[in-house]
């Protein structure tokens, strides 16, 4: 008997992939938001840019087609979401944490909201003069 140890079984350093707390699809669906509607807004930088041949000095200086008013409109509308979105992180959070079978979930609204988080000061980073003509 002294000749037979047993120890206990190992650990594995990471966890399998139906254990883990997040997934990568998980993280992905997430943060997407807030980073498609970044592109969506230096999309619509790039579109005022050369459709003007220069920076907006005004706030009316508008392209007159219609695609350049739909994505402005796209745009907005995605602002709004996001900001709502941002707003709906708390609630969601505390209501994923009181339900058990559906805790491990309440990661994904805090990583939209770092998302959200993280695309605001990159959202800055846009010349001044569209940044004047958007938020008027």
């Amino acid at each position: 008997m002294s000749g037979i140890v047993t120890f206990p079984a190992e650990k594995p350093a990471w966890p399998s992939a139906s254990r883990r707390w997040v997934s990568r699809r998980g993280v992905l669906a997430a943060a997407s938001p807030p980073f498609a509607w970044l592109g969506l807004f230096y999309g619509l930088a790039a579109h005022l840019r050369l459709s003007l041949g220069r920076w907006p000095e005004r706030l009316n200086d508008n392209p007159q087609d219609w695609l350049f008013n739909f994505h402005f409109n796209a745009t907005g509308l995605g602002f709004i979401g996001i900001l709502l979105g941002l707003l709906v992180v708390p609630a969601a959070t505390l209501i994923l944490l009181a339900w058990p079978s559906r805790r491990r979930l309440a990661l994904y609204p805090l990583i939209f909201g770092a998302a959200t988080l993280l695309v605001w000061p990159l959202l800055h980073l846009a010349p001044a003069s569209f940044l004047y003509w958007w938020w008027d």
